[in-house]
């Protein structure tokens, strides 16, 4: 869903407005503007626990550990405040487009390229993670939502650990997400949103809300989703996961500003004395003792070139993401020992999953040209971009206090739509509530637009992927990018069940419910992909990355050879080393946001990681 070329064309019609970080609110501070503490411990940069990754998972971590005024924490982080980079591009919830187009000139992403994918025509691609305090929650849609019952059911069997099941998750869901209704009236009547008052958890730390404002061409998707047997549900918050449902996000209501692990966890807490947060500081590798215990990461200030180490007395934690957290356990010499040994890198643990079995999620776009104003328009005229920008900066309403993909439907494909799968694709179980496929909606189109018309998209999405990539090392040296292989499409069930989505989306984009606004014939992928194999051929050609790959690090019984972590997300093998972030998930969880999934494993983590006695 973040790969549409055409959503970032906003950029160029906004540019003059989107580079002036005072032009909507006010500057942030810089990080050199922060406190510095001045404890012994950090004189000696020795502390309690070292986090590598000032992302999604290492903020809630480094918050709810600093809690404890007697333990100390470090977060290493290669990047530096968002905002000090690229001003509001990261707070303004309508410019999600636009920096997903510019983050890697702002030097906020890795610039990390995918390997050729044989499925895809041999196609290559960029893939976008986020190089900042707060990582990628800075370059999200925002989306939010849980998982179903059925898949944390799966969860606490493949660990053998009962407290993954959704019943007992709950309370970490609850404790992360800080629900507010979004500004009265504010959203259109045909929009209205509803979440029971038991799932509204309110008193958590990441702001939670409804979008301020809808676009026209999603009201008119959820009728189309209606007319095809897809029906309205309350939010994603309740273990279900089937039907439609107006999106939440993670934004701040009423200020209708970007929430992420920075703004919600790391800001509040900054001038705790027990925290340090090292950021333009790069991890070079982890530090291991005779006895295979981690004692340390070595890193490098890109602001200096200084090389030094950053002690942990306690633990060592990883949450530098899904390619990098695998690589620098790569590098220290954790991981299959026929790789280590191709790098002359001296083995610590011989751990064969290291960086394998990783899914990630693809989609696939319709789009047509449509009788509505959607966020074309806003890249076309200068005028009516203006007038969007004043709106956003007096009341926080308008396209700028959303992101714009403002539903999102999950389901089973239907029965009439399998007789066409392959044996195997008809063997693939899972739970009841494990939806298939998604769909999900953008107020724009995905190529080069004729000046003056309105367009607008719907995506079919893989829920439950089979296919799995990898991660590996080209160099012992950190510095050099690993080499990431997703093997998108590589299972022949992914491709017939992205053909059925993809049928499900011109299904419900061609019903009568939605007549009154199409204009002339579907542009993509066109009338002359008309049979199956056209179709898979479309998939081949056009078919791209949610930027949701996990489980590089597979979370698992220690029994299992291709396990990385334990149920506690210890790696298994080595002493005081833990990852928490999204590679050690087990498999790529459902729901609108796998995100919200990563703040709720390190949530958990982290009460496990305060109980833990040394």
């Amino acid at each position: 869903m973040h790969s549409l070329s055409g959503y970032s064309v906003l950029l160029s019609a906004l540019l003059s407005l989107l580079h002036s970080s005072s032009s909507v609110l006010g500057a942030q501070a810089s990080s050199s503007e922060r406190p510095s503490p001045s404890s012994a411990a950090f004189a000696l940069r020795r502390f309690d626990y070292v986090i590598v990754g000032g992302g999604t998972a290492g903020l809630v971590l480094a918050s709810r550990l600093t809690e404890n005024r007697h333990i100390t924490v470090a977060v290493i982080e290669a990047g530096t405040s968002p905002e000090a980079v690229a001003g509001n591009l990261t707070v303004v919830p309508g410019y999600a487009g636009a920096l997903f187009g510019e983050a890697t000139q702002l030097n906020l992403d890795w610039g990390f390229q995918v390997t050729p994918q044989k499925s895809l025509l041999n196609r290559t691609a960029s893939y976008l993670r986020g190089k900042a305090l707060g990582g990628s929650s800075n370059l999200n849609f925002m989306s939010y939502g849980q998982s179903s019952k059925g898949s944390h059911k799966k969860w606490a069997e493949l660990v053998s650990d009962q407290s993954y099941t959704y019943e007992n998750m709950l309370q970490y869901y609850r404790k992360a997400m800080k629900f507010t209704e979004p500004q009265a009236g504010a959203r259109s009547a045909n929009a209205t949103a509803w979440i029971a008052a038991a799932d509204a958890a309110a008193s958590g730390t990441l702001p939670v809300t409804f979008g301020a404002y809808v676009q026209s061409w999603s009201t008119w998707v959820a009728l189309g989703l209606e007319a095809i047997g897809i029906h309205q549900v309350s939010a994603f918050v309740n273990g279900n996961n089937l039907g439609w449902a107006w999106n939440l996000y993670t934004i701040k209501s009423p200020k209708a500003t970007r929430a992420t692990s920075e703004t919600a966890y790391l800001r509040p807490v900054l001038r705790r004395h027990n925290l340090a947060v090292f950021d333009s500081t790069f991890a070079r590798r982890i530090v291991f003792d005779d006895s295979k215990t981690a004692t340390g990461v070595e890193v490098t200030s890109t602001m200096t070139n200084r090389t030094y180490i950053v002690s942990a007395d306690k633990e060592v934690i990883l949450s530098a993401g899904v390619f990098q957290s695998p690589h620098l356990l790569l590098v220290s010499g954790v991981g299959p020992k026929a790789v280590l040994e191709q790098y002359n890198i001296s083995l610590i643990a011989d751990r064969p999953g290291v960086g394998q079995k990783m899914y990630d999620q693809n989609s696939i776009s319709v789009m047509y040209q449509v009788d509505l104003v959607t966020n074309t328009r806003l890249s076309q005229d200068p005028d009516y971009a203006a007038e969007v920008l004043e709106e956003y900066k007096h009341n926080r309403t308008g396209p700028l206090s959303s992101p714009g993909g403002d539903l999102f439907g999950q389901e089973k494909i239907p029965k009439e739509f399998r007789a066409g799968f392959s044996d195997d694709t008809k063997a693939y179980k899972l739970p009841a509530d494990w939806p298939e496929i998604g769909y999900v909606v953008y107020p724009n189109g995905a190529s080069v637009l004729q000046k003056g018309a309105n367009y607008a998209i719907m995506q079919a999405l893989l829920m439950a992927p089979r296919s799995t990539g990898s991660v590996t090392i080209k160099s012992a040296d950190m510095a050099v990018a690993p080499v990431i292989n997703p093997d998108w499409f590589s299972s022949q069930t992914d491709v017939e069940v992205m053909v059925a989505g993809l049928k499900r989306v011109r299904q419900a984009l061609s019903s009568s419910a939605m007549a009154p606004i199409i204009i002339g014939d579907e542009l993509l992928p066109g009338q002359s992909v008309k049979t199956e194999e056209d179709m898979a051929l479309y998939v081949a050609q056009r078919g791209s990355t949610l930027y949701h790959a996990m489980a590089s690090n597979k979370m698992g019984k220690t029994s299992d050879p291709d396990a990385v972590v334990d149920n506690r997300g210890r790696v298994i093998g080595v002493k005081k080393l833990r990852v928490i972030d999204g590679s050690a998930f087990p498999f790529l969880p459902p729901g609108p946001s796998p995100q919200t999934q990563v703040y709720v494993l390190a949530e958990k983590l982290a009460d496990d990681i305060k109980n833990t006695v040394y």
